[in-house]
């Protein structure tokens, strides 16, 4: 949902295509090259820590493209914010995928992680035409960065 606000906004401001390559190539590397790490983290230190660290950053991502929308920031400052996102979606993968394990039973082991697997999976068919919707109706950049922290956080917007 937030890369279709950031990708609408930064091609709204530069009207460069390249800049919307530049969204995912900076999501992506994080992930690409903090992948073994992150999973050795996830592994050595405590899983619930490395999560809620994880997602401490995504909302301080968050704001940041918040802020950096409401005030116009320069455009290298939102690739910034991309990049702490990304590096927290890398930190947040494995300690999300080895916490499954820890709080739930084995015998539901096999339906949790079928569940967790398909949340994902229509989280990012459903993401983007949520983030137009949320777009459409809101109207302003900075409500749809907003929006989701909200959601996450259950604080009213």
């Amino acid at each position: 949902m937030q890369s279709v606000v950031v990708e609408w906004e930064l091609y709204d401001r530069t009207g460069d295509p390249l800049a919307l390559a530049m969204v995912g190539l900076v999501l992506f590397l994080p992930v690409l090259f903090l992948s073994l790490p992150a999973g050795h983290a996830a592994d050595r230190y405590s899983r619930k820590g490395l999560l809620l660290a994880a997602q401490g950053v995504m909302t301080l991502a968050s704001l940041g493209l918040a802020a950096l929308s409401f005030f116009q920031g320069p455009i290298p400052l939102v690739y910034v914010c991309l990049l702490l996102a990304g590096t927290s979606r890398a930190f947040s993968m494995p300690a999300r995928s080895a916490l499954v394990s820890q709080v739930v039973p084995d015998a539901a082991l096999n339906n949790a992680v079928t569940w967790n697997s398909s949340g994902w999976q229509i989280a990012s068919m459903v993401g983007p035409g949520l983030g137009g919707l949320v777009l459409a109706v809101l109207g302003r950049m900075a409500d749809a960065y907003l929006w989701p922290l909200c959601a996450r956080w259950a604080v009213p917007c």
